[in-house]
């Protein structure tokens, strides 16, 4: 029953798109939105039929690293919330993904795509600034590691 609710909401979105969506049937589909990535992943938790979300903000830029996973940390602090999306770090790929969960009851094919385009949007500004500065701003100067030991005579011996 929740397999052909989704794949009844993927053909929505398919026919909404003008694009072919394959693998609905195998619970799974990947599409672009805008050129952002996303993927559409049916729940096999039992209950309520819903459907997992996740959008591919980007790598995860080394330079900026410790200032952009706090900013990432701040907006999850300020989105919590049971039906709200959260950010997420994929270590296989060094991407930041936006991960959420919708129910296959409630929603449609249209919402669903005004929700894509809008993480879209989101996306985009992200990979120009990494939610660091303002739109427009400039990125504040690059922290790099240091390859210098900071305490060269303290080993993990001592």
């Amino acid at each position: 029953m929740a397999l052909k609710i989704f794949t009844d909401l993927v053909e929505d979105i398919g026919k909404l798109s003008g694009t072919m969506l394959p693998g609905a049937d195998k619970g799974r589909i990947d599409m672009l939105v805008d050129d952002v990535g996303f993927s559409l992943i049916e729940s096999i938790e039992p209950g309520q039929p819903s459907a997992y979300h996740l959008c591919d903000f980007g790598v995860l830029p080394i330079e900026y690293r410790e200032g952009t996973l706090q900013r990432l940390l701040e907006v999850n602090y300020f989105w919590y919330g049971p039906a709200s999306p959260t950010f997420a770090y994929n270590f296989d790929d060094n991407h930041v993904v936006l991960m959420g969960i919708v129910s296959l009851a409630s929603t449609t094919a249209e919402s669903l795509l005004r929700t894509f385009a809008k993480h879209a949007g989101l996306a985009k500004e992200w990979r120009r600034n990494y939610l660091l500065v303002e739109p427009g701003e400039p990125l504040p100067t690059p922290v790099v590691p240091s390859k210098r030991r900071m305490f060269p005579n303290i080993s993990a011996t001592n």
